[in-house]
């Protein structure tokens, strides 16, 4: 079974979030399209900062040493400085909630678009 590359997430998250954002500028409000493009760049940076630090757990845990400890430690501490910036971009700059919350969203749906595609390739190339 193929898995989705991390680029193709990105693509699809950033083609929905292009798509929902069009679609929150017709029929709801310029903010909220705003805040959907924002939530959805948010999410995208989250994906890669948790890959990065995935591949330094990984790198840290093969060396040894304190290192690993050291990339454990920076996972909860991404966690807490994206929270930060969710409050900062929310309550702070006054994004539309609703649309930075489906901004966001949009992420679970790119997962689920790139993982389909990977598996119908996996498929195609099985057959």
């Amino acid at each position: 079974m193929r898995m989705p590359r991390l680029i193709d997430i990105q693509i699809a998250n950033a083609a929905l979030a292009l798509m929902v954002a069009a679609a929150l500028w017709a029929f709801d409000s310029h903010a909220a399209a705003i805040a959907c493009i924002v939530g959805a760049a948010v999410m995208m940076l989250n994906l890669m900062a948790l890959a990065g630090l995935v591949h330094l757990m990984f790198a840290a845990g093969r060396g040894g040493g304190g290192a690993g400890a050291l990339a454990a430690v920076a996972a909860p501490l991404k966690l807490l400085f994206t929270m930060g910036l969710f409050y900062l971009l929310i309550a702070r700059a006054g994004l539309d909630l609703v649309g930075f919350a489906v901004g966001a969203a949009t992420q679970i749906g790119a997962i689920m678009v790139a993982t389909g595609r990977a598996m119908m390739k996996g498929a195609a190339g099985e057959s």
